[in-house]
């Protein structure tokens, strides 16, 4: 690994830490997280479609974004692009009452919450990462699967050796 790839490395990692709390108790953490207020009101206003059950299209602050469902997974297109957290709960939820996703276990299925905390690991990779990383092309598209839950951006990290 040439020197600047490891001083960026490093500087990836110090900043994964600082934005995950890494050292501090959980209850410190929950106190500190002060979750931005949902700017949408409800699933309705985000106009969920579909011609079958696969390929869905919703709408988001005038913009519109592509979900698809295949094996047992969702897939949501541009991701990056939508940063609020309650708003992401909301949009997990009405995908969900479309087509759960299985959670790890296999014996039931991810909650909103759950699936919000994996899109916003993904969000902080996508801000994250340099331009010229091939893992940034990846992570501006959410995969929303049963294997990835409760996963950290630094556990996504090690598995893919970064």
């Amino acid at each position: 690994m040439p020197h600047t790839s490891k001083i960026r490395f490093v500087l990836f990692l110090a900043v994964l830490l600082f934005i995950t709390g890494c050292g501090k108790k959980e209850e410190e953490k929950k106190e500190e997280r002060k979750t931005p207020a949902a700017t949408i009101g409800s699933a309705e206003e985000l106009s969920l479609s579909t011609e079958d059950s696969v390929h869905y299209q919703f709408q988001y602050h005038q913009q519109s974004f592509q979900a698809v469902f295949e094996g047992g997974v969702w897939k949501i297109y541009d991701s990056y692009r939508i940063a609020n957290t309650q708003d992401q709960v909301i949009i997990c939820r009405a995908l969900s009452d479309e087509h759960p996703v299985k959670d790890k276990a296999g014996t039931g299925y991810r909650t909103a919450d759950d699936l919000s905390f994996e899109w916003q690991q993904h969000n902080i990779a996508y801000y994250l990462l340099p331009d010229d990383s091939p893992w940034k092309k990846n992570a501006k598209d959410v995969d929303l699967n049963p294997e990835d839950q409760g996963k950290t951006l630094f556990q996504f990290m090690l598995e893919r050796g970064f």
